[in-house]
């Protein structure tokens, strides 16, 4: 349901709908505190005496109020502010939204809280997590059967100790629209989202940019060309041609440059090495990390950050017809190494590894971070709830990882030591593009991307796990896709934009 979000800092509280947070170690003195109407006070105190609320950590209870406006207010609780984190505050406002859109009510006030921590920069988290939550994907759907409401609700930030403020509430709502948009791509069924409608996705960002973004893409002849045999290997087995396409966000007077380069496998049947039938319908999601990529490109442009980015998608379909790759054959990367095919269900690496290489010679960025579903072995490690990562730079991926604690999105890194490498020695080619069966499958699928980063400080993020299916995470939609990496990814590249 999407939210339309305003500030203000003083006033009266006129709305459907209030919604405050209240920790347990406060629920004497809030109503009092915060000066709220008799009507209100009275509603909370009652809950409250009543113990119907006690402030524990995200509980989640609806009063009525006898008065007009507003008609109900809604308590979250924080639990003891000591152990409140901005990822705990995430999760709260995420399952309070979901409970008020039950309510069927058109406004809301959200009351930032005395007791909210300062360094939480409330007003731009409370508003990130009410847009994730709010999520809903309806594209399909030709009834309005579903227990949430799809029409828009008018979201207040009402801030009277002004910890906050207007730039800081669209900044959270700037990233949570890029990582939603994220959301969208990986939900749209893959009839509906091939290689080219990627491209098509890429350009629109692009045309409706104001001029900020710069789009180009190459064709199959184009890629052919420059000899990317590894991507051509997975393309050709579709009736639909690959993409590899380019956005450049070059900003007056940035200081560093950064290439973001995503898997774009718009459907993986995985090839001649056939996937089995079960669950491959969730194979549409195998193009998240390109997604993740145009997410972030959406948010940058919103956010206007002063850094220097370039958006690279490899975008193909890997399907099993007579022109199709086989185990056995022997490809050319871009940047002339050989690689023997062994499993076609490898292919992400694949696309990635010309992309890669490419975006390091021509670019020749400050640092590359790549993110792909890659892996199942990433998922019997980690489960859903990190993003496994693998790098050349230990200082450019601990950076990676503290994004991820500030933001939720997780990352935890795996070894790359050199004896990994050998695990991708070829027997008959300068590589192999699986390791041995069972044997460290995460790593040595990022180990293999190494051998295309031309020594450019580099992270790879595989978010097999972290995509789809996140469960027991308030702000993530069950059964569908996350949005993995663009809070991420937004974070490092603010921090980054600021640093000399």
């Amino acid at each position: 349901m999407p939210l339309n979000f305003d500030y203000r800092s003083a006033g009266n509280i006129e709305t459907d709908g209030l919604m405050i947070f209240v920790s347990s170690d406060d629920l004497g003195n809030f109503a009092r505190q915060h000066d709220l109407s008799e009507e209100i006070s009275g509603s909370i105190e009652l809950g409250i005496s009543s113990e119907l609320f006690l402030g524990n950590y995200n509980e989640q209870k609806t009063f009525a109020v006898p008065s007009s406006k507003p008609r109900m207010v809604h308590m979250s609780g924080l639990g003891e502010i000591k152990d409140l984190t901005p990822e705990k505050l995430r999760r709260i406002c995420a399952k309070a939204i979901r409970s008020v859109m039950d309510t069927k009510i058109d406004s809301l006030t959200v009351l930032i809280s005395k007791n909210l921590p300062e360094s939480f920069e409330s007003g731009k988290l409370v508003a990130e997590a009410l847009s994730l939550g709010s999520y809903q994907f309806k594209k399909y759907k030709t009834s309005d059967s579903d227990d949430l409401r799809s029409s828009q609700m008018n979201v207040t930030v009402f801030d009277p100790f002004q910890t906050s403020s207007q730039d800081s509430i669209e900044r959270g709502v700037s990233i949570a629209r890029g990582t939603n948009f994220t959301r969208d791509l990986g939900n749209t069924a893959p009839n509906d989202l091939t290689p080219d409608d990627l491209r098509q996705v890429a350009q629109d960002l692009a045309e409706a940019s104001d001029g900020k973004l710069n789009f180009s893409f190459f064709d199959e002849q184009k890629m052919s060309e420059l000899g990317m045999e590894m991507f051509l290997g997975v393309s050709k087995g579709s009736d639909v041609p690959g993409r590899m396409v380019f956005l450049e966000y070059f900003p007056v007077k940035a200081k560093h440059t950064v290439a973001l380069v995503g898997k774009g496998i718009t459907f993986d049947t995985g090839g001649i090495s056939l996937k089995p039938g079960k669950g491959m319908e969730e194979m549409k999601f195998d193009m998240c990390g390109a997604g993740a990529v145009l997410g972030t490109m959406k948010a940058i442009i919103e956010l206007e950050l002063p850094i220097n980015v370039i958006g690279v998608l490899a975008a193909a379909e890997n399907m099993p017809d007579g022109k199709a790759q086989k185990p056995g054959d022997i490809v050319k990367a871009y940047n002339g190494k050989t690689v023997e095919i062994l499993n076609t269900d490898a292919e992400g690496r694949l696309v990635l590894g010309d992309a890669l290489s490419y975006t390091a010679d021509h670019y020749k960025p400050d640092c590359m971070i790549d993110l792909a579903t890659l892996t199942g072995a990433c998922i019997v490690a980690l489960g859903h709830l990190s993003i496994g990562a693998i790098t050349n730079d230990q200082k450019l991926c601990e950076s990676i990882i503290e994004a991820g604690e500030r933001t939720g999105d997780r990352v935890w890194q795996l070894p790359s030591y050199p004896e990994y490498g050998e695990l991708i020695k070829g027997k008959h080619a300068d590589l192999q593009n699986i390791g041995p069966p069972g044997e460290a499958g995460t790593v040595t699928a990022g180990v293999f991307l190494q051998e295309f980063v031309n020594d450019v400080p580099w992270v790879h993020l595989d978010i097999a796990g972290t995509a789809w299916g996140v469960k027991g995470i308030d702000y993530h939609p069950a059964n569908s896709a996350s949005g993995s990496g663009v809070r991420l990814l937004i974070d490092f590249l603010e921090n980054l934009s600021e640093s000399e």
